[in-house]
C-alpha cells in the first residue's frame, strides 16, 4: 500500500500529479533501495518532497521521491540526503534546472555523479 505522507506537515500532492505518479512504475518501490541497496520491501511506501526552494517544499514529479519508512525517517542524515540529492538531480531536465536558478544544478549533478559512480557508500 502507498501512503501520500507520513506526517501532517507534508505538503499535499495535487490529485492530478498523484495520479500521474501512481501510473509510473518508478513510484511503486523505494528509490533509495532500488538505486543503492536492493529492494527493501519494509513498510508502506511514502512520498518525500525532496526539493525545498525558497523555504517551501516543491510539488514537481522529479522532486517527489518514493521512500520506505526507514529511509524517509533518516533523510536528515547527511549521507542519506546526499544520496537522495543524487537521485533527484539525475531525474531533472534542463527545463527543471531553469525553473530553480538559485542552485548550480549542473555542478551539483557532476559532483554527485562522480561521487556515486565511484562508490555508492
Amino acid at each position: 500500500m502507498i501512503t501520500q505522507n507520513h506526517m501532517g506537515a507534508t505538503k499535499k500532492i495535487p490529485t492530478k500529479m498523484l495520479q500521474q505518479m501512481l501510473a509510473m512504475p518508478y513510484y511503486r518501490q523505494c528509490c533509495f533501495h532500488t538505486r543503492f541497496a536492493g529492494k527493501c520491501g519494509v513498510g508502506r511506501l511514502q512520498y518525500h518532497h525532496h526539493l525545498r526552494y525558497g523555504g517551501r517544499r516543491i510539488n514537481e514529479i522529479f522532486a517527489i521521491l518514493p521512500l520506505c519508512p526507514t529511509i524517509h525517517e533518516a533523510e536528515g542524515n547527511v549521507k542519506i540526503r546526499e544520496h537522495l540529492d543524487y537521485i533527484m538531480v539525475t531525474r531533472m531536465t534542463e527545463e527543471d534546472f531553469a525553473k530553480y536558478p538559485n542552485v548550480d544544478w549542473q555542478q551539483k549533478k557532476e559532483y554527485l555523479t562522480e561521487k556515486f559512480n565511484k562508490s555508492p557508500f
